[in-house]
């Protein structure tokens, strides 16, 4: 009987040990789902960013081929991200031999180029976008190199900004050019006057059919 006792008591208790192991578990599994819900929404954050940020951006491996990027670099270019994936990043810039070039050397562990250089890139409608790319290489945790990060920015309105500032400058140089010259025609005669002003009196813009016109008072 006290043996029977015994058994009795002792498979309670193992009973009790293998229910509190269960709830244990339970708990993990409860706090495992937890975690990997926390990081599902995490990631699904960080997609969010990456795709959304107002400038393009990609990655390459160590043979420069593009292994990830972002929406608004496809957007900006117009390709689809099967076009751009595994494909050489220099296929979708103007300067490719450049291009090319330094990417490799940049993943040699040459640190004499510049992280930040303006490049044109190719849209798929064949037409081109002027850019200003940053890179940055990526190191694994031995610190060797394992590709590149790239950011892309799309700087046509500063060069439209800078164009239409040079076209000011020179404009305002030719009026110094007449002003200083008028100053000194003033006692020559009307001839002598034509032959000096006549390279400043009409100047064809271009690309319109307008005649900007310089006079002297």
């Amino acid at each position: 009987m006290k043996d029977e006792n015994k058994k009795k008591s002792k498979l309670i208790e193992e009973l009790t040990v293998l229910r509190q192991r269960i709830k244990k578990l339970e708990a993990l599994e409860k706090e495992h789902a937890r975690a990997e819900e926390a990081l599902r929404e995490s990631e699904e954050r960080f997609r969010q960013i990456y795709d959304e940020t107002p400038i393009g951006y990609h990655e390459l491996d160590t043979g420069g081929r593009i292994i990830r990027v972002n929406r608004t670099e496809l957007e900006m270019l117009g390709y689809p991200v099967e076009e751009m994936l595994g494909q050489p990043v220099w296929k979708f810039v103007l300067e490719d031999e450049t291009t090319r070039h330094v990417v490799m050397a940049k993943i040699a562990g040459d640190v004499s180029f510049h992280e930040t250089f303006e490049r044109t890139y190719w849209r798929k409608d064949g037409t081109t976008l002027p850019v200003l790319v940053k890179d940055r290489v990526i190191r694994d945790k031995g610190g060797r190199i394992i590709g590149i990060r790239s950011t892309v920015e799309d700087i046509t309105e500063r060069r439209r900004s800078e164009e239409a500032l040079r076209k000011s400058e020179e404009q305002l140089r030719q009026w110094q050019k007449v002003e200083a010259i008028g100053r000194l025609a003033g006692g020559m005669d009307q001839e002598t006057q034509s032959h000096l002003f006549e390279p400043f009196f009409t100047t064809k813009e271009k690309g319109k059919g307008q005649l900007l016109k310089y006079t002297c008072a």
